[in-house]
Formats: C-alpha cells, sequence, structure tokens
C-alpha cells in the first residue's frame, strides 16, 4: 500500500500501535492529528474506529478535516459517521484454505493466494 500511495506522488507515514485494540488506536489520534494527515487508512475496522472517535474527541470532523477508512467491513453500521472499508472476501479464503489442507494430504506447500477487495465508501471519506 504504501508503494502504491508512493507512485501516486502521496506522503505517506506509518502509525502502529502494539495490540491493536480499540482503546490504544483512540490514543492514536492524536499522533494523527500532529503527523498533518489528511487521511488514515487503517489495518482493520476496530483500529478505523478507534481512530475515529479519537479524532471526534479532538474536534477532528470526519471526513471534512480527514478521511478514515478501514479494512474488513466488520463494523460499518456502529460508527458515527460510517465508515468507509475494504470489504474482504473472507468466506472464499475459508473455502481456499480448507481446500488446501484437504487436497494436500500430509504436507502443506507454503502458497500466498490474493483475493481482490471491494471498496465499500460511505461516509468518513
Amino acid at each position: 500500500m504504501i508503494e502504491v500511495a508512493e507512485q501516486l506522488g502521496m506522503t505517506t507515514e506509518l502509525l502502529q500501535v502494539l495490540s491493536g485494540t480499540y482503546a490504544e488506536a483512540r490514543g492514536l489520534s492524536e499522533n494523527v492529528i500532529t503527523s498533518g494527515a489528511q487521511a488514515v487508512i487503517a489495518f482493520d475496522d476496530v483500529i478505523a474506529h478507534g481512530v475515529l472517535d479519537g479524532l471526534d474527541d479532538h474536534g477532528v470532523r470526519v471526513p471534512h478535516d480527514i478521511r478514515v477508512l478501514g479494512c474488513d467491513d466488520a463494523l460499518p453500521i456502529q460508527t458515527r459517521p460510517r465508515l468507509s472499508t475494504i470489504r474482504l472476501q473472507s468466506e472464499a479464503a475459508v473455502r481456499a484454505a480448507i481446500r488446501m489442507l484437504t487436497d494436500a494430504g500430509q504436507t502443506v506447500q507454503e502458497q500466498r493466494i490474493e483475493f481482490p477487495g471491494e471498496l465499500k465508501l460511505r461516509e468518513t471519506t
């Protein structure tokens, strides 16, 4: 993702939380604000939700002042404003994993299978 952003001429900054909890992400919002970011792309919807609420605590208006995008489509209707996210093909991934395990017999060869996500634009972008 960072490589694609840089190819598009965007400046990126990686901000991380250690545990990936909502509370920790909420605390990260101050770093997001001081970074001058125009958008946040979160690892998952839990992190995005924490950042979203933390930004609100500081009076930052989403999407007017900054945009927020989650990933996994787990919490879209539980946030205010409703979270834009990338919906993953979890069911297809589970089917592929089961097929790999049942077809492999004794040993499973390591392999990478990519499934395209679906961008769901809602109220945070």
